[in-house]
């Protein structure tokens, strides 16, 4: 039993670490916009434009789709942006243009998203992990200061 939980253990570890060198190659080399594993990413929520659905601080999972509809929830990011947004598509606005807007938003976005500036579809969320992750990131999640 102690081998095979062993073998479980290490090729967990090896599985893990293939990723993270995945995951540094198509951000630093491929230089994608988003990094993703075998098309899937996870986002950390920043804001709360999409509040009921998906709130401030939980960790996304999307994955990148060519067949995007109303109702749909996207990640893009438009030209001039650094950071990628996450709002449902409620408007088709022809040659492979959309019309987002936040849940929790009173108007649509200003701009329409286009079938290239979207980096991928919501799949589902684990709530509350970006807080977890973000304060073992921080030197103050580690090591408390007074």
């Amino acid at each position: 039993m102690k081998k095979v939980l062993s073998i479980i253990g290490y090729s967990l570890l090896g599985l893990l670490i293939f990723i993270t060198i995945w995951l540094c190659v198509d951000k630093f080399i491929v230089k994608s916009k988003v990094p993703s594993f075998m098309g899937v990413s996870a986002l950390r929520v920043e804001t709360g434009s999409m509040t009921g659905t998906i709130d401030e601080g939980d960790v996304i999972i999307i994955t990148k789709t060519n067949d995007y509809k109303i109702g749909d929830i996207v990640t893009y990011i438009q030209e001039g942006d650094k950071l990628p947004t996450t709002h449902r598509i409620v408007l088709y606005e022809g040659d492979n243009g959309y019309i987002t807007k936040g849940d929790f938003n009173n108007t649509t976005d200003f701009d329409v998203v286009y079938q290239n500036e979207i980096v991928g579809e919501y799949l589902f969320k684990i709530p509350k992990l970006g807080y977890v992750l973000e304060w073992f990131t921080t030197t103050e999640g580690i090591i408390y200061t007074v």
